[in-house]
């Protein structure tokens, strides 16, 4: 479906914006690896993708992976805070954690895979990425 959806961009002159998100529940550096290189050939036989956002999954707050994380009480227990009642929340971790918990990857390769993706498409505004924030670097926002 996706290689022909970018055909059919590519017939109509449509640019694509690619989306790629690492670490989803069940990920293996297998899998991910295989992520990257069939976006690598993506990127490497279609002019009309122009940018790429990489991104490690991110257990957002109220979503099933954020339940899911709370709901274990090993990978919960890891967090320094409390799931259940902060307003805010340290997403580093969280992915961090995540990953642990319900990938067999672990976090660093799965950067390495973010970076790596990102690095398909040079050129300044032509890659992205989602940053998580972690409050406690940031408190001078």
């Amino acid at each position: 479906d996706i290689n022909r959806s970018i055909d059919l961009l590519t017939k109509e002159g449509i640019n694509i914006h690619a989306n790629i998100i690492y670490g989803l529940t069940g990920e293996t550096l297998e899998s991910a690896n295989r992520t990257f290189e069939y976006i690598k050939s993506l990127v490497n036989t279609n002019s009309n993708i122009t940018k790429i956002l990489a991104s490690h999954a991110i257990p957002l707050f109220a979503t099933g992976m954020f339940r899911r994380l709370a709901g274990n009480a090993a990978a919960a227990g890891e967090y320094s805070g409390d799931l259940n009642k902060d307003d805010i929340f340290d997403y580093d971790a969280l992915t961090r954690i995540y990953t642990k918990y319900f990938t067999s990857v672990n976090f660093e390769d799965m950067e390495t895979l973010v970076q790596q993706t990102k690095g398909l498409m040079a050129g300044e505004g032509c890659h992205t990425s989602f940053e998580v924030y972690n409050p406690k670097q940031c408190d001078n926002r």
